[in-house]
């Protein structure tokens, strides 16, 4: 029995890597893999024979403290995800434990990155393993946060403490008991690195795609860690996420990043990273031991992952065991620029295969209402008022669901942008990079995600010209669409292509492009991209819906009686489901326009109401 794990999970090249390890054998040694197309046998490192300590296992909660070795980055080292292969050494000075024993198992593994000490000179893409949510159900030193973890009384946050400083994490530790191996892949456990992201990173290397790679606490230790990047991924099952972490992602779409989220159960327990970031703590007792306290920390009691994801585990689901109902993605909008060259077409499904089925083993949704036929999201929750739904799967009575308000459970696959024109895709299913290789409309999807979200970001300003202040337009209107490209600075002459989905387009020229809405209310896709000497250097992209004329008169009314019954104040009285105020009428607003249509009779008293306070 050989064991391991890394003081720090991250390492620069040139700088030192410490592995502590406890061992049976007397001698042990270490060969180092970067795990990318292949599992490539990285030099640079003599490969001595170690003496070894026999130590026991610590508590979950605490650092173990083990024997500590040291070794110095090779300068050469690329960014990438890595293993460090230990291998017994007997009486004999034979390996008990071959090099090439990467995949599976519970012993002799340890991973880290390797980080790219000049940032924004690589790859505009950064990778991100989800370390948090592997310790979490790493039960090394008999605890994780699903079976018998520790409560920490001791630290500001309160809650169940797990430490990044013991064997696991990804791999080389046991798993939580009671995780069933997948009916479609038994040879790699769920929660592990060779489970989601090792197929990843496999497929796309191997394709070309070259990434820059960081850990959890990366993200959430530094501030600038997003900057020279225009895309991040994640991958798989990333279900942990500290404040600074979501805080920073939102952050950094908000101003331009587009974020790419392969991902499902994505942002759902809020973590608290403690102790110098080797640990964390998580409330996830209803009742914790000796307290009367609440649970806190799933973020959508707080402040629901939709408005960074889209969608939410709330309005998905899971099948944890044994083959599950085979459900793919039935798709709509397919004119949409993720859908390019996937040949896929309105009303199609992808990824229904028993062999194995894209959806699961958990999904994220987004509430939604069918439109003419179309589902299109209420903004329940948070979800962004232009998220564009591009493909559903309806969960049936097999799995596991959170309770919602609808009713509704639903794998919900879309994609939205911020005001500063960055760009969120959401895969909503945890599944997504076990079938790259599968499913070619899987990897077409994720190769035109990836194409278009690695560009610089080109925010769009849209629809004009705005009604009462409002980026609305009516149905079968004319309105326009504006960017700022130019900003960019190629120092090169540039071309604007513009491309208009859902509407006609009518004029366009260099940064300001005109369509002819629909007559009906479908979502409309207006995308733009900027090239230089042929080359696609910056891209944007924005979704719309028009409004009918009853509703625009509404609007008028609203806006107006606003104007005269709160005047200079620049809240609307209007709320919505969440008792918050709508301060902009967008897609989320609707709904509700129409609710208020059907009740004139409540219009009139809320009238009275709001004259009767502004009198008092």
């Amino acid at each position: 029995m050989i064991r391991g794990y890394p003081r720090e999970a991250s390492v620069w090249p040139g700088g030192r890597l410490t592995l502590h390890v406890s061992a049976s054998s007397p001698k042990f040694r270490v060969s180092f893999f970067r795990i990318g197309a292949t599992a490539e046998r990285m030099g640079g490192i003599a490969d001595d024979e170690l003496p070894a300590v026999d130590v026991q296992e610590g508590p979950p909660d605490q650092d173990w403290r083990w024997p500590a070795y040291e070794f110095e980055v090779p300068h050469s080292w690329p960014s990438g995800a890595y293993i460090a292969q230990l291998s017994e050494v007997d009486e004999r000075a034979v390996l008990t434990a071959p090099d090439s024993a990467l995949v599976g198992g519970d012993s002799g593994k340890v991973l880290f990155v390797v980080r790219n000490p000049e940032p924004g000179s690589g790859p505009a893409v950064l990778y991100k393993i989800s370390l948090a949510t592997f310790h979490a159900y790493n039960v090394a030193g008999h605890g994780s946060l699903y079976t018998q973890a520790v409560w920490a009384r001791d630290v500001r946050s309160p809650g169940y403490k797990v430490s990044l400083r013991r064997p696991g994490g990804g791999v080389g530790g046991p798993v939580m008991p009671g995780d069933a191996p997948d009916a479609y892949d038994p040879s790699s456990r769920r929660q592990t690195f060779d489970h989601w992201d090792r197929p990843f990173i496999a497929h796309l290397e191997g394709a070309g795609y070259k990434f820059d790679y960081c850990t959890d606490v990366d993200l959430h230790r530094e501030d600038r860690l997003l900057a020279s990047y225009r895309l991040l991924l994640s991958v798989g099952h990333d279900e942990y996420w500290s404040e600074d972490m979501r805080r920073r992602v939102e952050g950094f779409i908000e101003t331009g990043g587009n974020v790419a989220f392969f991902s499902a159960n994505t942002c759902w327990w809020r973590i608290h990273f403690t102790e110098g970031d080797t640990a964390f703590t998580c409330d996830k007792a209803s009742r914790p031991p000796g307290t009367r306290s609440v649970r806190t920390d799933m973020w959508f009691a707080s402040r629901p992952e939709n408005s960074l994801t889209g969608v939410s585990y709330r309005n998905g689901g899971g099948w944890w065991n044994g083959p599950r109902e085979t459900l793919g993605y039935t798709v709509q909008n397919t004119g949409h620029w993720v859908f390019e060259g996937s040949g896929l077409r309105d009303g199609d499904m992808f990824g229904d295969s028993e062999e194995f089925p894209l959806i699961g083993y958990e999904v994220d949704g987004a509430e939604f209402e069918l439109v003419n036929g179309r589902a299109m999201a209420t903004g329940e929750s948070g979800t962004p008022p232009n998220f564009l739904i591009l493909g559903t799967a309806d969960l049936g009575p097999g799995w596991s669901c959170v309770p919602n308000r609808s009713g509704r459970h639903a794998a919900t696959m879309g994609t939205y942008t911020s005001a500063g024109g960055g760009i969120v895709f959401t895969a909503a299913t945890t599944d997504w990079p076990k079938l790259l290789a599968r499913y070619p409309a899987v990897d077409q999807i994720t190769r035109i995600v990836i194409d278009r979200l690695s560009c610089h970001s080109i925010a769009i300003a849209g629809p004009l010209p705005a009604e009462h202040g409002y980026p609305v337009v009516v149905e079968g209107g004319y309105a326009e669409f504006h960017t700022e490209a130019e900003m960019l600075g190629s120092g090169k002459p540039a071309t604007y292509r513009w491309k208009a989905v859902g509407a006609d387009p009518a004029e366009g020229e260099g940064a300001v492009f005109r369509v002819r809405m629909p007559a009906a209310r479908v979502p409309v896709t207006v995308a733009v991209e900027k090239v230089c000497d042929g080359v696609v250097v910056g891209f944007g992209s924005v979704s719309v819906s028009a409004i009918s004329d009853r509703e625009l008169t509404v609007l008028r009314f609203l806006t107006t009686m606003r104007e005269m019954v709160l005047p200079g104040d620049p809240s609307n009285p209007f709320v919505d489901g969440a008792g918050s105020p709508i301060e902009k009428l967008d897609l989320v607003t609707l709904p509700r326009i129409r609710w208020i249509l059907e009740r004139g009779e409540e219009m009139r008293r809320i009238g009275e109401r709001l004259l009767d306070e502004r009198t008092d």
